[in-house]
């Protein structure tokens, strides 16, 4: 039927809104398939696929210092269950490396039975444990010398009976003859040292006493 001009019937704005939507449907599919198209050609060309640990185990040979090498190869089952205590606690909060170091020592030192501590690492602070190349101290050097603080209470604690257990990653490290590390010497004393090797690198950091 006649219309003003700018006036349109309902049946035809009803048609002009849906194909303009249909319209609109189709070209914002069109950009998504284009988008995911040029993502997947350009992936295969600058880098390599992913894959889980034991695909990437199949395809060449790892070792324990491969930064894809994962440890975790089957289902892991925690051997322990949560516990709920209730009760009052003193909370000291502190800072690492401000002030770390004086804390941890002084707690290791009011040990009595057990000491336990789960670390990335223990590396020397007198250059005992190099990124490469052969350890270059000698026992009585880093008996005598060592400065990391937890290094000589660990020691003194050993002495006195109290049971010292570590839980670390396990580096690659070469020991020549002669030569040891912090690590290694309390072993000797008699700490209980454990690498860890559920997944790839554990980082938490922490230490209980007489547990």
């Amino acid at each position: 039927r006649p219309l003003r001009p700018g006036l349109y019937s309902t049946d035809v704005m009803s048609t002009l809104t849906s194909s303009s939507s249909v319209l609109l449907l189709l070209l914002l599919l069109a950009a998504v398939c284009c988008a995911l198209s040029a993502a997947s050609v350009a992936e295969s060309h600058s880098s390599p696929m992913l894959l889980r640990g034991d695909e990437l185990r199949n395809t060449r040979k790892l070792t324990d210092s491969d930064p894809n090498y994962d440890h975790q190869t089957t289902t892991y089952y925690a051997n322990h269950k949560p516990v709920s205590v209730i009760g009052s606690a003193t909370v000291m909060p502190f800072f690492s490396p401000d002030t770390s170091a004086p804390v941890l020592t002084n707690m290791a030192l009011e040990a009595t039975q057990t000491i336990d501590i789960y670390t990335p690492g223990m590396g020397s602070w007198s250059g005992c444990t190099p990124s490469s190349g052969c350890y270059p101290c000698s026992v009585e050097f880093v008996k005598y010398n060592e400065t990391f603080p937890i290094f000589q209470a660990l020691v003194n604690k050993i002495h006195q009976g109290v049971r010292v257990r570590i839980m670390t990653n396990g580096y690659p490290t070469t020991l020549c003859s002669g030569k040891i590390g912090p690590l290694e010497y309390l072993v000797k004393a008699g700490a209980q040292v454990r690498f860890y090797a559920t997944t790839t690198f554990v980082h938490i950091k922490y230490q209980s006493i007489d547990a």
